[in-house]
């Protein structure tokens, strides 16, 4: 079987910089910012990543890996329209 390999939120952040996302678009530090896509580190390892609009959270998913959680981030910003800074 042929696997990715695992990313941390440290090889993230270089993807989504190199990759030329908007970085008012995302937080790897979690928060409550307005239009954001967030990760943030729960307790006992594990990760929740959503998006904040308004002050509320939406689309909550949490993940018991770190490169799951990382995976399933940067899928869902090169879903979203409009993260780029110079998009194609």
């Amino acid at each position: 079987m042929n696997r990715t390999p695992a990313m941390n939120t440290a090889q993230l952040h270089r993807i989504l910089v190199e990759a030329g996302f908007r970085p008012g678009s995302y937080s790897l530090d979690g928060g409550d910012q307005n239009d954001t896509l967030c990760i943030q580190a729960l307790s006992g390892g594990r990760l929740v990543v959503y998006y904040t609009e308004r002050g509320s959270r939406f689309d909550t998913h949490k993940f018991d890996d770190e490169s799951a959680a990382c995976e399933y981030f940067l899928q869902t910003m090169r879903n979203t329209h409009g993260n780029r800074i110079n998009r194609m």
